[in-house]
């Protein structure tokens, strides 16, 4: 009653519009995450009759250790090649990226006609722009062709192109998101840097600032709050990232070419074709899903609090 006290008897008759104002967003929260995210992960300590177990931890475990699931894929290989996405995309990525972003919103030459080149991706789509890609690595693919006549030979990658050998499918694809990520952030990141008043620019050059000094220690540091948050989000896909392995492989993930994240849709591809027959799925898939959160919380957790000493926050 103390809480309410403090209440005039008019603010009071608002309550009741304010609880039913409230009650859908609080219901959708209650229902659609916590009680899906309960029975899902209810399902990791379960056998298909709904006993309990420990088994499906167990299996997945033992598939990490001798780098196999129970549909014998390398689930080690595929956690590994997740670690590699997510360094090359998110550390690398961002490195070059704010370097690049800086050069592109200084207008330099050229700038309009690289970022418009940089957003073909996401103008087409993934999978239009996976099967044009798909086409250049084929054996008689413009870029198969190219690194062909640079000197590459490899018979697999002659017979049926890039995406048909283990040395070189996995490496395409991760070099071809590293340079069409490289201005990936653009948009976000030059935002940033358009907000950094042209004063502090024209002072640096003044006092005969080079540009490497200008990028790295004023424009970087003036725009790391949006930085480091793009960073702390992608911890989050620490286990989880990507690079549309499924439509690369043709659903099969072939060649090297998967990943944790891949091995988990496709597990929810089986289970569609299967009409949900194969229940066993489910449970090895929240099995794995506990267990890959359990691996990034630390992740994050460091990882925020390092991205928070790296740089001061700067207010201009």
């Amino acid at each position: 009653m103390r809480l309410f006290s403090k209440y005039t008897k008019a603010e009071r008759k608002d309550f009741p519009f304010i609880v039913l104002f409230l009650a859908f967003p609080v219901l959708q929260v209650a229902v659609f995450f916590f009680y899906v995210n309960f029975s899902s992960f209810a399902l990791a300590f379960q056998d298909t009759a709904g006993n309990f177990t420990f088994d499906t931890i167990e299996l997945v475990l033992e598939g990490f250790k001798n780098n196999k699931d129970f549909q014998n894929n390398p689930l080690m290989t595929m956690l590994g090649h997740s670690v590699v996405i997510w360094i090359s995309s998110n550390i690398l990525g961002t490195l070059i990226n704010v370097f690049t972003c800086y050069m592109l919103t200084k207008h330099m030459i050229g700038s309009g006609f690289i970022r418009a080149i940089f957003a073909i991706p996401g103008i087409v789509g993934v999978v239009v722009f996976s099967s044009i890609m798909k086409q250049l690595y084929n054996q008689d693919g413009a870029v198969t062709e190219m690194l062909i006549n640079f000197g590459m030979d490899i018979e697999s990658v002659r017979r049926g192109g890039l995406l048909t050998s283990m040395e070189t499918a996995f490496p395409t694809i991760l070099t071809q998101s590293i340079i069409f990520n490289i201005a990936g952030g653009n948009m976000i990141v030059a935002g940033a840097y358009m907000r950094i008043p042209e004063e502090i620019f024209e002072s640096a050059k003044i006092e005969g600032c080079g540009f490497f000094r200008e990028t790295f220690q004023i424009a970087v540091p003036c725009a790391w709050p949006t930085i480091s948050t793009m960073l702390t989000f992608s911890l989050c896909s620490f286990f989880t990232a990507d690079l549309s392995f499924y439509l690369y492989s043709n659903g099969t993930g072939s060649y090297g070419m998967n990943s944790i994240s891949f091995a988990l849709y496709k597990m929810q591809v089986t289970i569609s074709e299967t009409h949900g027959s194969n229940k066993i799925l489910y449970n090895y898939m929240s099995a794995l899903g506990i267990i890959i959160t359990v691996m990034t919380i630390p992740v994050v957790l460091l990882g925020r609090k390092v991205l928070a000493r790296m740089n001061d926050t700067v207010e201009f």
